[in-house]
Parts: C-alpha cells; sequence; structure tokens
C-alpha cells in the first residue's frame, strides 16, 4: 500500500520521515503535445521547402530572384507563327493578277465566316498540292480535316453557293457602274456629234465665207482695173484738150 502511495506522490501523515526528510514525489509530467514538435520541426521544413508527405500544400522553395531564367523571346514568336486562325483566306485562281481580281477575292474574303468555310477547304487544298499530287487524294484528305471540325461535305457545298452569290452581287454591282459609265459616254457621244455638225456647219461657213471673200476681191481688183482704165482715159484727154487749147489759143 506504501508502495503504491509513493508512486502516487502521497505520503502518510503520521510518516514523519516521508514527510520532513524526502519530498513527495510528483506526478510525471504530461507529455507534449505532437504537434508542438511538428510546429516547430514544419517550420524548417517550409524554409528548407521539403514538405511531409501528409502535407497537402508543399511550400514552394525560395527562389533567388537573380537565378530565375529569363523567358526566351522566341516563344511568343513561335506562338505567332504557328497560329493561322486570323490568315485571310484567298480564292487562288490561275492568272488572277489584275485589280479586278484583287478586289472580288477581297469581297469573298470578307464574306468568309470563322468556320472552316469553303474559301479555307479551298486553301486546304492548295496547300497540298505538292505534298498530295492526286486531286482525288487531296479532296479526300482535305474533306477528313473539314469533318473533324463538323463540316460535311453538303456543308462545303452550301457555303461555295453562298460565296457564288457573293460573286453574282459584286457582279450586278460592277455591271451597274459600267452601264453608268456607258451611258455617260453616250450623253457623251451625243454631243460629240452635235460638235461634228457643228464644226461641219461651221466649215461649210468657213468655205462659203472664203468664196464671198475670194470673190470681193477678185471683183475689187477688177473694178479697180477698169476704173483706172477710165481714169486714164478720161485724164488723157483732158490733158490732150488743154495742151491743144494753149496750142491753139494762148499762143
Amino acid at each position: 500500500m506504501g508502495s503504491l502511495l509513493n508512486k502516487l506522490g502521497i505520503t502518510k501523515p503520521d510518516d514523519d520521515d516521508s514527510s520532513n526528510n524526502k519530498p513527495a514525489k510528483q506526478a510525471p509530467p504530461p507529455a507534449p503535445k505532437a504537434s508542438a514538435p511538428r510546429s516547430s520541426g514544419g517550420s524548417l521544413l517550409n524554409k528548407l521547402g521539403i514538405t511531409k508527405p501528409d502535407d497537402p500544400s508543399p511550400a514552394a522553395a525560395p527562389v533567388d530572384e537573380d537565378s530565375k531564367p529569363t523567358p526566351k523571346a522566341s516563344s511568343s514568336k513561335k506562338a505567332v507563327v504557328s497560329d493561322d486562325s486570323d490568315k485571310t483566306p484567298t480564292l487562288k485562281v490561275s492568272g488572277g493578277s489584275n485589280n479586278f481580281y484583287k478586289a472580288l477575292n477581297k469581297a469573298l474574303a470578307d464574306n468568309s465566316t470563322d468556320g472552316f468555310d469553303y474559301l479555307k477547304f479551298r486553301d486546304a487544298l492548295h496547300s497540298m498540292e505538292k505534298r498530295i499530287p492526286d486531286e482525288e487524294a487531296r479532296f479526300e484528305a482535305a474533306s477528313a480535316s473539314a469533318k473533324t471540325m463538323k463540316v460535311s461535305p453538303d456543308d462545303l457545298v452550301d457555303s461555295a453557293q453562298n460565296f457564288l452569290k457573293v460573286a453574282s452581287s459584286e457582279q450586278a454591282k460592277f455591271n451597274k457602274a459600267v452601264n453608268s459609265l456607258m451611258d455617260d459616254n453616250a450623253e457623251k457621244q451625243d454631243e460629240l456629234k452635235k460638235v461634228v455638225k457643228d464644226l461641219a456647219d461651221l466649215q461649210d461657213k468657213k468655205a462659203s465665207l472664203e468664196k464671198e471673200i475670194a470673190d470681193s476681191k477678185s471683183k475689187a481688183v477688177q473694178q479697180k482695173s477698169d476704173f483706172d482704165d477710165a481714169y486714164d482715159q478720161v485724164t488723157g484727154e483732158i490733158k490732150q484738150d488743154i495742151s491743144k487749147i494753149k496750142k491753139y489759143l494762148i499762143n
């Protein structure tokens, strides 16, 4: 019994030796909580960038700012080169290089959709010409690409028909402009005919005036000649009479 009491740190009142000479045994202090060492150890591990397996959110290791790798400039450039989503589709036609072709092609490109339409299908065909010489195989390969975007051959035909409508609309606009120009030319042609007629009338008038001038000149010359003859004859006779008067009457 005493041994048990001693183990529990309890002494008898009448035990003088135990109460005066020996200190009562104390109960052992409670064991430290497991969280205390984990807290200090965890802090150290976190500082070292090391985490325990049961830690769901590992801390990132400290990184020296000077040791950070410099991002490669070519990465963004590579992304731009490989991205063809903004590429404007074009209708490549043999011999298509004049300004009207360019204007018509621009009208078609402006009506291209964001999805895989006929123009993009035709671009795909054109890009495969060297790799796939066979035309049928080329169409099948381009169609396979279209199917991955849920575009069927019927969809491609419908898209191509829409582009034909766009081209037809551009043709109507062009014909209207040409007809307007032709109408202007017709008006100018009528004006030109009037000018030509006026010029012809002026030419006739010019010829008439030239004849009148020539006739008048000829008449004037003839009249002067006749006058001169008459003058000479009259003055000649007068001079002869003066001479005869002096001869016969004054002397």
